[in-house]
């Protein structure tokens, strides 16, 4: 068995056992098995929950509280029925609005959280979706240059038969042997690429330890762009800009709750007085004095935070414009050339290769012919997976997006 054949062999041998050892998921298996698996959009839920929760409990009254008290009890003798008994209630009651001010802080708050998990759930969705589409094209490429190997191997068999029967240089042989390393070492490559792929695919979806590939739902089907006006409509409904655009409520509600912090609580204590001379009913209030802290700092912090988040909620809507408008155009361009190579180019290069083949066989043409076809077979092939690739790469983008 010559060289080349048993690394073409290893490398079947090698395909087969990946693909035993593996699922090959589909797109929509690796987004579920991502939603399952990845532990950040746990956290982020619970986040969510546990904001949800807070603002639920936010605004509420403080708790009364029960107070026993002892005065004028002598020193020497019965303390207790000696002393005046005061047993009574004390109750904090917040003014100005303070109680309504951090409901609406806590409830913005729960909404940013809200947000923020769907935002990642996209983000997620989008990596799954890219790794997925690299996993797919690095298998397809492994898949050519394999295809790549047998006809490298077709062409230096009918070499070998040319040079026996005096057709052709003994250089053809020496040429098509070299071809054939060079498929052989690109396909050796290529599976690498191939590994590397379906690892990160595995870790984007969670599980880095466990081998991975993937498929397609629809192996002729191409993304569909769609019209940029109503993208960029559907832009201040994207989870992104929701979450921005929250995070500055959330800050505004903290300067509302920062101005009425200023306003001091009032205290009520009432309780029953038993004392010797007889029983009596003891009413009292306390409120603090803003003298040396009146709360003008915690103001202007908030003001201040209140102004870096709508200014970067105003930026975060122009960044994701702009990287909507790139990725609709990316995904335009590459899903017209995609249909392009397979419909016109990939069709006709194979075509062209296949005459090229039978013309040398048949002694009609050289070998530098049929090489320089082979190379743009591949080049077409090649492309045609490269430009599928980025379709859908710019369709993940627009998919995290919105």
């Amino acid at each position: 068995m010559s060289k080349s054949l048993l690394i073409l062999t290893a490398l079947l041998l090698s395909v087969a056992a990946t693909a035993a050892a593996r699922a090959d998921l589909t797109l929509d298996e690796a987004l579920a098995a991502a939603l399952e698996t990845r532990p950040e959009l746990a956290a982020a839920d619970a986040r969510w929950r546990a904001a949800a929760a807070r603002a639920e409990q936010a605004g509420a009254w403080p708790n009364p509280a029960g107070f026993l008290r002892l005065e004028d009890a002598p020193r020497d003798g019965d303390a207790w029925n000696g002393a005046n008994r005061i047993v009574g209630l004390s109750q904090t009651l917040p003014l100005g609005g303070r109680t309504g001010a951090a409901r609406r802080t806590a409830e913005t708050a729960a909404a940013t959280r809200g947000h923020e998990r769907d935002a990642l759930l996209r983000a997620v969705a989008a990596e799954v979706r890219a790794a997925h589409a690299r996993a797919v094209h690095a298998g397809e490429t492994f898949e050519l240059r394999r295809e790549a190997v047998v006809i490298a191997r077709r062409l230096l068999e009918a070499a070998a038969s040319r040079v026996t029967h005096g057709d052709a240089p003994a250089s053809d042989l020496r040429r098509a042997r070299g071809e054939l390393g060079i498929a052989e070492a690109e396909a050796a490559a290529a599976e690498a690429d191939d590994v590397a792929a379906r690892v990160a695919l595995a870790t984007a979806i969670g599980d880095g330890a466990r081998p991975v590939g993937a498929t397609r739902d629809d192996a002729d089907g191409l993304p569909v762009p769609v019209d940029l006006d109503a993208l960029l409509t559907s832009l201040d409904e994207a989870p992104l800009t929701r979450a921005a655009a929250s995070r500055a409520d959330e800050e505004a509600a903290r300067v509302g709750e920062a101005s009425r912090a200023r306003i001091p609580d009032l205290d009520l204590e009432a309780g029953l007085r038993e004392a010797p001379a007889g029983a009596a009913f003891d009413l009292g209030f306390r409120i603090s004095l803003p003298i040396f802290d009146r709360g003008g700092a915690r103001l202007a912090s908030a003001r201040a935070d209140a102004e870096a988040a709508a200014a970067l909620s105003r930026a975060a809507r122009r960044d994701l414009e702009a990287r909507l408008r790139r990725a609709h155009a990316e995904l335009t361009a590459a899903a017209l050339g995609a249909a392009i190579y397979r419909d016109t180019v990939v069709p006709e290069a194979r075509a062209a290769l296949r005459s090229a083949e039978a013309a040398y066989a048949a002694g009609d043409s050289g070998l530098s012919e049929v090489l320089l076809v082979r190379r743009d077979w591949l080049e077409a092939r090649r492309a045609a997976l490269d430009l599928r690739r980025d379709a859908e790469l710019a369709r993940a983008e627009l998919e995290a997006l919105l």
